[in-house]
């Protein structure tokens, strides 16, 4: 009996101790990558024209193709009209079309099938996305002042799209700017602005070099987008005419990639 009882005790006594080998051993795991993602289910446009030429004449050449090599059809006759504008503002004041299509589509969007947003923007300056084992980390490497770094935080943040680790730093950097930093309301005061995201994110380099796409994977109403918009716009983020257009568009629109 007594023997019994030693072999039950020794094999508790290993059993205590192969999991407390196990549990250091998962403790001692180097981090894990950043998850696995799915992106959310942006609609695809291709472009149409609603007439060619600007008379009676179809198609009419004049100008320049404003996509180069992608190509433009008529939504009245379907001829090819890749080249029938001499500017792309008139082409978007007067006659851009889009129709949805999923296949041949290679315009991506941020509009939903339900009707809501995917932040879809154009970084036209050097950018980095990196994951510090716990979330990413969008740097954007173009100068801006505390005061207006600080309003596209607050926004970010409203939206759920940062933590609130961001912006305090952000206002802390306000009311007492690191060395070397301009404060007040100076054009150049940050040599670059850091973001915590709280989503999923992508940062795909586009066709310029030196230029990126981003997608954040997270669902905004379009006055929540448009908000967006329009702090990074006037941080100087994102460009006046990418405002602008999606403003027109009721949405923004990138060219695939892939």
């Amino acid at each position: 009996m007594e023997v019994l009882l030693i072999i039950c005790a020794a094999l508790a006594l290993f059993r205590l101790v192969v999991r407390m080998k196990l549990r250091n051993g998962a403790d001692r795991q180097l981090p894990s990558g950043p998850p696995v993602a799915a992106p959310l289910p942006r609609l695809a446009f291709r472009p149409t024209w609603q007439y060619c030429g600007r008379a009676s004449e179809c198609p009419v050449p004049a100008g320049s193709h404003p996509w180069k090599d992608k190509t433009w059809s008529c939504a009245k006759c379907g001829k090819d009209a890749s080249a029938k504008v001499d500017s792309y503002d008139e082409l978007l004041t007067y006659r851009e079309t889009f129709e949805p299509d999923p296949e041949k589509g290679w315009l991506v969007s941020s509009r939903l099938p339900d009707g809501r947003h995917a932040p879809a923007i154009d970084i036209d300056f050097p950018a980095r996305l990196e994951w510090n084992g716990e979330r990413y980390v969008l740097l954007l490497e173009r100068p801006v002042s505390s005061e207006k770094l600080m309003f596209v935080q607050r926004v970010m943040m409203d939206a759920d799209l940062t933590t609130y680790d961001s912006y305090e730093r952000s206002e802390r950097d306000l009311k007492s700017p690191p060395a070397g930093i301009i404060g007040d309301r100076a054009p150049d005061g940050h040599p670059c602005a850091t973001f915590d995201l709280a989503v999923p994110a992508r940062l795909i380099p586009s066709r310029t070099e030196g230029h990126f796409h981003l997608y954040l994977e997270k669902t905004l109403e379009w006055m929540d987008y448009e908000r967006l918009l329009r702090a990074m716009t006037e941080a100087g983020f994102v460009e006046q005419g990418f405002y602008k257009m999606a403003l027109r568009r009721g949405m923004t629109m990138l060219r695939k990639m892939d």
